[in-house]
């Protein structure tokens, strides 16, 4: 007797195709220009839709030297009260990317027209992952921090984005006190 075959769900695929998907990185400056030119042109339209939000470049083309899988990332903040407007307005001009950080008081993004592959984080202002903004600010303080978070990259340099996916996540939740974040909050990834 033959069994049904299953169509696998979203979420089963994702996790198979992210397993095999593999990570390259190279050194900021050969994309920081793109990014710089990318951030400004984003930030534009944003601010159309989203006069009150504070916008953020975030990510490693915000650092001032490092590694980077050459993405851009844009943090958006915006007030609680506003939370749920901004991300109707958002979902109306980006594409929704339900497989990376979702909840109460974040969204997230994908521009698939821009230069280079860009996410936009919406958060809640003093929300539990209004975080980006003030990890960037430690990296940049702390060459130690950042010369590590390039040490994992450095090691999963064509390996499974998985795996560094993980140990990123990993590396963001032991630092995150320093950045006077809870600990018991669960960590994008």
């Amino acid at each position: 007797m033959c069994r049904a075959s299953r169509r696998p769900s979203r979420n089963s695929t994702w996790r198979r195709l992210a397993s095999v998907e593999r990570v390259t990185f190279r050194n900021v400056s050969t994309v920081r220009e793109m990014a710089c030119r990318e951030f400004s042109r984003i930030e534009a339209i944003i601010k159309g839709i989203l006069p009150d939000s504070e916008i953020e470049h975030v990510g490693s083309t915000a650092l001032p030297h490092g590694i980077t899988k050459g993405d851009l990332d844009i943090q958006v903040r915006i007030g609680a009260p506003m939370f749920d407007t901004a991300k109707a307005a958002l979902a109306h001009e980006f594409v929704l990317d339900p497989d990376n950080v979702w909840g109460d008081s974040a969204a997230s993004f994908k521009i698939e027209d821009a230069g280079i592959p860009t996410g936009v984080h919406l958060t809640e202002i003093g929300g539990p992952f209004d975080l980006q903004w003030r990890f960037r600010e430690l990296l940049k303080a702390r060459p130690e921090l950042l010369w590590e978070y390039d040490d994992i990259k450095r090691r999963f340099e064509g390996g499974r984005m998985i795996d560094y996916r993980n140990a990123k996540a990993e590396f963001f939740g032991r630092i995150r006190h320093l950045i006077g974040a809870r600990t018991d909050e669960p960590v994008a990834r």
